[in-house]
C-alpha cells in the first residue's frame, strides 16, 4: 500500500484555476454552458467528493498515483478527469475511440434494455458509431438524437436539426479500443456521491434486464 495522500489539499489551488473560466467565452452549446455554470457554482461540493474517492483509491492500490490511469467516460459533470490530472494521476483515458453518443427513442428503449448498446448510423457517404446512453422522449419510433460530436462527424456541419439517415445495432467491439476489446461487459459511471451511484452497462450484444452489485467488506 502507498502512503496516504490527502487530495483535499489540492482543492483550493484547483478552485483558483476554475475561477479563471469565463463561461461566455467558451464556444459550446447553451445546455453545456448551463451545466458548467452549475458545476462552477457547486465546485467545492463535487471536489470534496472526488478527493475522497482519490484518497480511497490510492489507499487500496499498490501503485503510485503517477502510475495510475484514470478512466473517465465523460458522462458525469466533466470535472473528475481534469481534477485527477491536476492532482498528479498519470493520465485520463477513454475506453471508446472518440466516444460519441446518442439517445434512442422512447418506443425502442425497451425498458432500458437498449441503453448501453451501440449503433452504426449512415448518412449519405458518412458513417458514425455511437453508444446509446440515454432516451429521447420526444423522438418517434426509429429516431436517434445524436450528440453534437456525432452530428458533426456524420453530417460535416453544425446546423443541428433533423435529417433522414439509416442505423442499426452493432457490436460495441467494432469501436472499442483494442486493449479493451476483450474485457466484455463495461460499467460506465454516470454519477457518484456519498449516497448514490448510477452506472450504465455497455459493450453487450443484447439488452440487460436487471443487474445487482455486491460490495463485500473482505474484498
Amino acid at each position: 500500500m502507498q502512503q496516504a495522500v490527502n487530495f483535499k489539499t489540492y482543492i483550493s489551488a484547483f478552485e483558483k484555476e476554475l475561477e479563471r473560466v469565463v463561461i461566455n467565452d467558451i464556444s459550446t452549446a447553451v445546455y453545456c454552458k448551463k451545466y458548467l455554470s452549475h458545476l462552477l457554482e457547486h465546485k467545492r461540493y463535487y471536489l470534496f467528493i472526488y478527493a475522497d474517492v482519490f484518497d480511497k483509491l490510492l489507499a487500496h492500490s499498490s501503485k503510485r498515483k503517477e502510475d495510475i490511469t484514470l478512466v473517465d467516460y465523460g458522462a458525469g459533470n466533466g470535472l473528475l478527469g481534469i481534477f485527477a490530472k491536476f492532482c498528479g494521476f498519470k493520465k485520463d483515458s477513454w475506453d471508446y475511440n472518440g466516444l460519441m453518443t446518442a439517445a434512442i427513442n422512447g418506443p425502442m428503449i425497451d425498458n432500458s434494455l437498449s441503453c448501453g448498446m451501440c449503433a452504426t448510423v449512415k448518412y449519405k457517404e458518412r458513417t458514425v458509431n455511437v453508444l446509446l446512453d440515454n432516451i429521447c422522449p420526444e423522438c418517434k419510433f426509429g429516431d436517434l438524437d445524436l450528440s453534437h460530436e456525432a452530428w458533426k462527424e456524420l453530417t460535416g456541419n453544425t446546423n443541428y436539426g433533423r435529417e433522414k439517415a439509416t442505423w442499426e445495432f452493432v457490436d460495441c467491439n467494432n469501436f472499442l479500443r483494442q486493449d479493451n476489446a476483450e474485457k466484455g461487459l463495461i460499467l460506465r459511471p454516470h454519477h457518484i456521491n456519498y449516497w448514490w451511484l448510477s452506472m450504465t452497462p455497455s459493450n453487450m450484444k443484447c439488452g440487460i434486464n436487471s443487474m445487482s452489485i455486491s460490495f463485500k467488506s473482505n474484498e
